[in-house]
């Protein structure tokens, strides 16, 4: 979150981090240090603000010499033990490098494994910049079937694609009109308009159609019900 705290010595992170409280959060940079001052020589991990001067009078100026933005972890976060845990190293603040000290985001481009264009647009979508990292899932996600009131919807190779999308319909009670794949931003990739009121439906569709992700997939039924369900493609 935006936190606003400008040092390690503040009230808040102190309460944050504290190994003494029920839950303590973890802060993957603490060793780090006191961020605060241009002394600091990790200023890869300062996040606002993306701009030198305010952008049409809005947000804050400054340039890149605060860290406000945070994302800390439990100790189960932690552990690779876990079955959902923070990969090591994969935190960090988006584009910048830390040659952009006091400057723009846009004067990172030196040597960035970020695109000018991109941050260009993080230049004009926010005055703080985005903080990303991994997780990494150890659980078996791969689920074949989903029942729904009236119908039954399979994904015959499960919900992990790495081949074709193979989609069978059972139990209509009043067919199927329309079958739709998504994005995760809703973007419509695939429409195929039906008539087909038999039982059990076949719907077959080449993954190569995708890229890597998770998508959505979509059955309308002629009575207006829908079945939604979510799919990963792996090509490998």
């Amino acid at each position: 979150g935006d936190f606003n705290i400008y040092s390690n010595s503040e009230d808040a992170y102190s309460l944050l981090t504290n190994p003494t409280t029920g839950i303590t959060m973890n802060d993957p940079f603490a060793s780090y240090g006191n961020w605060t001052g241009s002394s600091f020589s990790h200023k890869e991990i300062l996040t606002q603000s993306t701009r030198q001067s305010q952008y049409a009078g809005d947000g804050a100026g400054g340039g890149i010499d605060d860290r406000f933005d945070f994302i800390l972890f439990s100790d189960a976060m932690l552990s690779n033990s876990s079955a959902l845990h923070f990969i090591d190293g994969s935190f960090h603040s988006l584009g910048n490098n830390g040659t952009c000290y006091n400057n723009s985001i846009t004067a990172c481009s030196a040597s960035n494994e970020v695109p000018a264009d991109v941050l260009s647009s993080i230049f004009y979508m926010s005055d703080h910049i985005p903080q990303v990292c991994e997780l990494e899932l150890n659980l078996d996600l791969n689920i074949a079937s989903f029942e729904g009131q009236e119908n039954s919807t399979e994904l015959r190779n499960g919900n992990i694609v790495s081949d074709n999308l193979e989609l069978v319909v059972r139990n209509q009670k009043s067919g199927v009109t329309s079958i739709y794949v998504y994005n995760l931003a809703g973007q419509e990739l695939i429409h195929r308009s039906l008539n087909n009121g038999t039982s059990p439906l076949y719907f077959s569709l080449p993954n190569e159609q995708f890229g890597n992700g998770m998508f959505i997939v979509e059955v309308i039924y002629a009575d207006q019900n829908i079945s939604t369900h979510r799919f990963l493609v792996n090509n490998k």
